[in-house]
């Protein structure tokens, strides 16, 4: 069986795929790319997996710009707490060397917001 949607993106597949859980200490940020327009709702709520399983967050800002810029929108890269949400007792999965997976990030691990984003690159 071919699944190319290996980070859980989809809640239907009736796959289980087993990540590696981080440890606190072995990274400190992540970085999630988003658009301007989902700002608002996510430092109210927090970032939610949608419609699927997991959240996606990026080990690098270069890599969530290139996910912000795959959207419609104007692109943001939202920074998170990620050694601090690990430490409360949230899992955090590598799926990759770049990609790093949660269920949810409570609004009270998000650090700030980077709108003007092509000045990063």
């Amino acid at each position: 069986m071919y699944i190319r949607a290996r980070y859980g993106h989809n809640k239907n597949l009736g796959v289980k795929i087993d990540y590696p859980e981080v440890r606190k200490g072995e990274i400190k940020l992540l970085y999630h790319g988003t658009e301007e327009k989902n700002i608002q709702p996510i430092l109210r709520n927090g970032i939610l997996p949608m419609d699927r399983i997991y959240v996606h967050l990026s080990a690098t800002i270069r890599d969530s710009v290139e996910v912000a810029k795959r959207r419609k929108g104007r692109p943001v890269v939202v920074v998170v707490d990620a050694d601090r949400m690990i430490g409360d007792g949230y899992s955090i999965y590598r799926a990759t060397k770049r990609v790093y997976l949660t269920k949810f990030v409570p609004p009270m691990y998000i650090i700030k917001t980077i709108k003007n984003i092509d000045r990063l690159l």
